[in-house]
């Protein structure tokens, strides 16, 4: 009896790509009608709507404060505004494309691994995924942070180093904790090669400290106000599992935290890229864990992701192979 292969190929796999990331547009266009924009989001529209009528890179005009966590999601929403687009549309569209993004990257990269079936199962449950869906359209920086964390895990992971490194420093100025993305990428780069990639660290440091220097020339101050405030240990540590792993809103996210656990294992021995993000989420996890910080359902997001890929993998290699561990 001949071997059948779970692989796609030519058309067939052409026309499942382009379902999948219909799909995940759908779902985003039902969340833009469905769910609200966010408090903080905001903040960072008036930054961007300052700087594109000419009135600086400021929240009151006049007043140079640091109190952007996300410059670079503040640029870049300057430009459509400036352009004569709505600050608030331009944000939600961007975000349905980022996230259409994270999931064409999730089938290259899966495939590349051989873990089609899992690709295909992990992009779906990105589609529904309620949280998912909610913070994609909610005006926030996630989405982008999304796209360039897992962007720069993919190219780290086919050897280019330095562009993974241009990627990571970069979103440093989207979110500031991917510092923590940028320790466990150079740590399991260095693990794997047993040789410390110093030409890219060198230039992801470069990038971040030129960027720091000019908020400091602008601002006089490098840490936003809102940071200040947020990072005081005010978070219970029941607050924290439950928004993180088991938010009552959302049944779907419980259940996934508990398949991520089980799946763990399985995900975690036929995924290089399940094992690197898994040590970045590892991190950001253990820092909420140990500074109490208050966190934010847009915080989770690299998580809530992280729970989406191990489900689809260890899926797809449950159904592939007919057994739990091959």
């Amino acid at each position: 009896m001949p071997h059948t292969s779970h692989t796609p190929s030519g058309s067939k796999n052409l026309i499942g790509i382009v379902c999948l990331l219909a799909a995940v547009t759908f779902s985003r266009l039902i969340s833009i009608y469905s769910f609200y924009l966010y408090d903080d989001a905001f903040i960072t529209f008036r930054y961007a709507a300052n700087l594109a009528n000419g009135n600086g890179f400021v929240y009151n005009i006049g007043e140079r404060v640091q109190g952007i966590t996300t410059p670079i999601w503040g640029l870049l929403l300057a430009i459509p505004h400036r352009l004569g687009i709505s600050i608030e549309v331009a944000s939600r569209v961007l975000g349905l494309l980022f996230e259409v993004g994270v999931a064409w990257l999730i089938l290259r990269h899966l495939g590349r691994e051989r873990l089609h079936l899992a690709a295909v199962v992990t992009v779906s449950l990105f589609a529904i995924d309620l949280y998912l869906a909610k913070v994609a359209v909610s005006g926030m920086e996630s989405s982008l942070l999304l796209l360039g964390t897992v962007g720069a895990t993919m190219l780290a992971l086919n050897g280019r180093m330095t562009s993974a490194a241009v990627i990571a420093g970069l979103c440093f100025f989207v979110r500031p904790e991917v510092l923590l993305f940028a320790v466990s990428l150079l740590a399991f780069v260095w693990y794997e090669h047993r040789k410390f990639p110093w030409r890219p660290f060198l230039l992801g440091a470069v990038i971040i400290l030129v960027g720091v220097a000019a908020e400091w020339l602008y601002y006089g101050d490098v840490i936003p106000q809102s940071v200040r405030v947020k990072a005081a240990p005010t978070g219970s540590l029941g607050g924290i599992l439950s928004l993180s792993l088991f938010p009552l809103r959302d049944p779907g996210q419980v259940l996934l935290t508990i398949s991520m656990i089980l799946g763990l294992p399985i995900a975690w021995k036929h995924s290089r890229f399940v094992r690197v993000y898994g040590l970045w989420v590892g991190l950001l996890f253990l820092a909420w864990l140990v500074t109490r910080a208050q966190i934010w359902t847009w915080y989770c997001i690299p998580l809530y992701f992280y729970k989406t890929v191990v489900t689809g993998v260890a899926i797809g290699k449950i159904v592939e192979r007919g057994q739990f561990f091959s």
